[in-house]
């Protein structure tokens, strides 16, 4: 599914968590109404949106190849194409699919799958499926103006294009980042587009696409580079949502943990059903070596995901590194049940009976750990630690 569909929030990154933000305007794409209505509201969001519209139509053009296949949900990027192809200015060898088909093509099973009854998941399931055929069977390149879930896609890597991202196989050529950049730069230094203060959240698009190509480069300067740019989409996000559970990812991979930690508190608390977030604050703060707050992270993933591996191992080892070794156990014993035959999990919980005193079950759980393991190197330090607690 688009994973990255950028809904709407604002917050800058060099500021402290702010309020909730008023609630957000309805996407004119993914909604269930008539497509009259929809080119309705396209309308008038041309009529604010124009000139700009315009500029982000191209430099997503600019960064396509004829032929080829691009896959657009979200309303800006699809609503600056459509406002390019009522002018006749979308190149013929791009051939676009968009939500439902009201300004592009839809893709034909998704078309014939959907049903007002429908949620947003259950067509998003559709499109995975519809998606992933195009993408297998298709003879020209494919684009997405969003993120995307390979994983159904094996031998696939997903990577920027200037504004797009695109599937290639990992043997094939990798974009050219630097021309990339370039028709981003074109936007972004742009005055007049600057000066219009209604299209921060393109902006911060723009930003956020520039530092992912910058991302992808790696060189030895493109990462600091990589970072400017998405400090600069945090502080341009205006009305977007979403955007900060992907910049926090992109913060953690760069290393800057503590723009990491503050987008992460912003994403949970926009988006607070989300996992992403709180998954990587868990690492972000691991990383730091912050356990009393690894503790209060990864009891946010358990609040949405009771179950999460991540979160638990997490768990015992923060609770374990602040000496709460009965918090320890208490975790370690909630993993025990979801992975009874784990020598790790199995293992841990002996090592935490036997800090706690516990004797008896210290020796039952290293016994149960004997049969675990094939390793006669391991099992020779587990019949030591057997024979000095029987003593």
């Amino acid at each position: 599914m688009i994973c990255s569909l950028f809904f709407y929030i604002s917050v800058a990154v060099s500021q402290p968590v702010p309020d909730a933000p008023k609630k957000s305007p309805n996407s004119i794409t993914l909604q269930f109404v008539d497509s009259s209505t929809k080119i309705g509201q396209a309308n008038e969001w041309v009529k604010s949106n124009g000139f700009a519209a315009r500029k982000y139509g191209e430099i997503l053009v600019q960064s396509l190849p004829e032929p080829c296949v691009l896959l657009v949900l979200e309303d800006i990027p699809t609503l600056s194409l459509w406002t390019l192809k009522q002018e006749g200015k979308i190149p013929a060898g791009i051939h676009i699919y968009d939500f439902d088909g009201t300004f592009f093509d839809s893709l034909p099973s998704v078309a014939s799958a959907t049903s007002h009854s429908q949620t947003l998941e259950d067509i998003f399931r559709n499109r995975e499926t519809a998606e992933r055929e195009l993408i297998l069977n298709s003879k020209v390149p494919v684009y997405s103006t969003a993120r995307r879930d390979i994983r159904d896609l094996p031998g696939y890597e997903l990577i920027p294009s200037g504004m797009v991202y695109t599937f290639t196989h990992k043997k094939m050529h990798k974009p050219d980042f630097a021309k990339a950049i370039s028709i981003l730069d074109s936007f972004l230094t742009d005055s007049t587009i600057q000066a219009d203060k209604n299209i921060d959240n393109m902006l911060a698009i723009v930003h956020y696409m520039a530092g992912v190509n910058y991302q992808f480069m790696k060189t030895a300067w493109s990462k600091d580079s990589a970072i400017l740019e998405f400090k600069a989409a945090a502080r341009y996000s205006g009305e977007l949502r979403g955007i900060y559970g992907m910049l926090a990812e992109n913060f953690y991979q760069l290393g800057d943990l503590e723009n990491a930690r503050i987008s992460c508190l912003t994403a949970i608390q926009r988006k607070p059903d989300s996992l992403k977030a709180p998954l990587i604050l868990l690492d972000v703060e691991y990383a730091c070596h912050d356990y009393p707050a690894v503790i209060k992270a990864g009891q946010i993933v358990l609040d949405r995901d009771p179950q999460n591996d991540l979160a638990l191992n997490r768990l015992v080892e923060a609770n374990r590194k602040i000496k709460d070794n009965d918090k320890a156990l208490e975790y370690a014993l909630k993993a025990l049940s979801l992975h009874p035959h784990s020598y790790p999990i199995n293992y841990t919980v002996a090592e935490l009976y036997e800090s706690l005193g516990k004797t008896k079950e210290a020796l039952a759980q290293y016994q149960k750990c004997l049969s675990l393991t094939a390793d006669n190197t391991i099992k020779t330090k587990i019949r030591v630690k057997i024979r000095n607690l029987n003593k």
